[in-house]
């Protein structure tokens, strides 16, 4: 019972958006974030590359690939989401 009444008050407080557009919306905004912080680590990279900082700019590629392979993985669950919600 409590579950059920959990559920209606989470589809109330959604205002009516289906949640899979709200869930779009979410991994919308995961894939820019880890973009603005894959592009954050690659500028440290080039500028610890340019001081001849070799540890410190690798350890900036690493961080850099990191959020760049978020982006990739959260862009392509949004894609998969839609296309779930749109065969069922």
């Amino acid at each position: 019972m409590f579950i059920i009444s959990l559920h209606k008050q989470i589809h109330r407080s959604c205002g009516g958006i289906y949640r899979g557009e709200h869930m779009e919306r979410i991994y919308t905004y995961f894939s820019l974030l880890s973009m603005l912080f894959s592009l954050y680590f690659g500028g440290l990279a080039a500028f610890s590359f340019i001081d001849e900082n070799m540890d410190k700019m690798y350890l900036n590629i690493g961080y850099c690939a990191l959020f760049l392979s978020i982006m990739i993985f959260t862009l392509d669950a949004k894609k998969h989401k839609k296309t779930d919600h749109h065969n069922q």
